[in-house]
């Protein structure tokens, strides 16, 4: 609905509806201001892809998620589902291989968590599952 039919409905001015709804109402889109996220017209729904890795908007309900998140609100899809398959956040420092070399394909069978930049061909497991206790694992053969 149009501000001035919201101001005429009240008895106030179109100016007091605005300011009133800039203040109050920070997550309602308001005639003329930028829309983003979810109201942005352009948008697919969270999810992009950039240089062959999927992206995902962080979902607010998820503290993995949104520990992992980065300062714009996107998480690495790999790296969510085996942080999800561990039951806790990856740290800065490990990094996930995909086995079969498709960055696209993040079945949680075809991801490895290694250490470092690829960790010098060492994969990584969680010795008690669901644990932090991370260490060296066989890697696979493919």
């Amino acid at each position: 609905m149009p501000l001035i039919e919201i101001a005429k409905r009240i008895g106030s001015t179109e100016q007091s509806v605005r300011r009133f709804l800039r203040a109050e109402c920070k997550d309602i889109w308001v005639e003329g201001a930028s829309r983003k996220g979810v109201r942005a017209p352009g948008y697919k729904g969270g999810r992009v892809v950039h240089r062959g890795y999927v992206y995902l908007l962080a979902d607010r309900d998820d503290p993995i998620a949104m520990k992992m998140a980065s300062a714009s609100g996107y998480v690495l899809e790999h790296r969510l589902v085996l942080a999800h398959k561990l039951g806790r956040a990856l740290s800065p420092k490990e990094t996930v291989h995909h086995i079969n070399g498709d960055p696209n394909d993040n079945r949680p069978e075809n991801l490895q968590l290694r250490q470092g930049r690829h960790g010098k061909h060492v994969a990584m497991c969680c010795h008690d599952c669901g644990s932090r206790n991370v260490g060296p694992a066989p890697l696979e053969e493919h």
